[in-house]
């Protein structure tokens, strides 16, 4: 992270919350930092009860984080979530307009009716589909070596608006990645 904020003059100033912190500790150690900007990629608990103390002791950076816990992280805090940002590495799981998405979500209103959207169940549905495909391509008895290899020879797929590709040195699969913001009532916006 170090070099790429370097290269655009952006200083990252590690701040991180120690065995023992409390929010409040975790909200001043940001203030005192002095940052614009803070990224989460660790327990959402500890940084939505930061967030709160940071806004009540009026300490205000954006707050950014990867995509695990972004629905706790972005419920938990109420109205001081306000402004999260979140990248994501699948499309926005309520918008229909990509036929993956259409496809989760009428296979949750068929098998889970009730159940909302989500980022990390979008991710799931995706990642089923992949395997399948591995699964289909090795073969009757598949074994792990059978599958790996099936995975690498799958080249690109189109899963419906959203491209995975394989190959022997490429399993990332997707360099997908989108940014939503939270909303005043705990939803995302794009």
């Amino acid at each position: 992270m170090q070099k790429p904020a370097a290269s655009r003059s952006i200083q990252v100033v590690p701040v991180a919350a120690q065995s023992g912190a409390t929010p409040e500790s975790l909200a001043q150690a940001i203030g005192a930092a002095r940052v614009g900007a803070v990224f989460n990629h660790g327990s959402y608990a500890v940084y939505t009860g930061a967030i709160r103390a940071a806004k009540a002791a009026g300490i205000g950076p954006t707050v950014m984080a990867g995509n695990s816990g972004a629905a706790q992280m972005a419920a938990l805090p109420g109205p001081e979530g306000k402004g999260l940002i979140f990248t994501q590495v699948v499309p926005f799981p309520w918008s229909a307009a990509i036929p993956v998405v259409k496809e989760y979500q009428q296979a949750l209103s068929r098998l889970a009716a009730g159940t909302p959207p989500s980022f990390s169940g979008l991710e799931g549905y995706i990642s089923a589909k992949v395997l399948v495909a591995g699964l289909r391509a090795a073969g009757r008895d598949p074994t792990r070596e059978r599958l790996q290899k099936a995975l690498e020879g799958l080249g690109s797929i189109d899963l419906g608006g959203m491209t995975v590709r394989y190959g022997p040195a490429v399993h990332a699969g997707s360099s997908f990645v989108d940014t939503v913001i939270v909303a005043g009532d705990g939803r995302f916006a794009r």
